[in-house]
């Protein structure tokens, strides 16, 4: 051999032209494969989804939430300041039993009204104004004297106290101003 033949690389032999691949036909189990890849990645879509949708539902449901605590605490705002601002009596209590005659005491929120204070009988069911114009302090703080019937009565009677531009005198009330405002009324019990 010569010495160029040693030192040149040795080719082999090549086709003109090179060989293409067809593609081969996907077998049942390729197929069954790619049917389950859609069938997981399918479920994983929904999924996502259903994950996502409940994130924003959970996300509103708080926010309801908050809008139904705020709209509470303005509820229970809205009822202490009614209950603030009503005419009110506060001693003696419901269904109490006292002697005559008896201190009455309560808050109104009228500070430029006169305060008179409503006794009825239960069972004459006349309505009797008491001997004292009532003025209330600074905070709305008021007291005064109810007689409850005369000497020796005893019985149910029904306390009111009521608030009015009007003078009244003491005695049974006829007509009621019209800008009169009562407070609830009570029953007190003369022994």
């Amino acid at each position: 051999m010569s010495k160029q033949s040693k030192d040149r690389p040795k080719t082999f032999p090549t086709s003109s032209t090179p060989k293409e691949s067809s593609p081969k036909p996907p077998t049942e189990r390729s197929k069954f494969q790619l049917q389950i890849w859609s069938v997981v990645l399918a479920t994983l879509v929904g999924l996502l989804s259903v994950i996502v949708s409940y994130m924003g539902l959970s996300h509103k449901v708080e926010n309801v939430q908050t809008k139904v605590n705020e709209v509470g605490n303005r509820v229970e705002t809205v009822e202490q300041n009614v209950k603030a601002g009503r005419l009110i009596i506060i001693s003696p209590t419901d269904r109490a039993v006292e002697n005559s005659p008896v201190i009455v005491q309560g808050k109104s929120p009228y500070p430029n009204r006169n305060l008179y204070i409503i006794v009825t009988p239960v069972q004459t069911n006349g309505d009797w104004v008491q001997k004292d114009t009532i003025r209330p302090d600074e905070v709305g703080a008021w007291h005064g004297s109810a007689e409850l019937g005369n000497q020796g009565t005893t019985g149910d009677f029904l306390i009111r106290v009521m608030a009015t531009t009007a003078t009244l005198q003491p005695g049974q009330l006829r007509a009621l101003p019209p800008d009169a405002v009562f407070s609830d009324s009570i029953t007190v019990t003369r022994k």
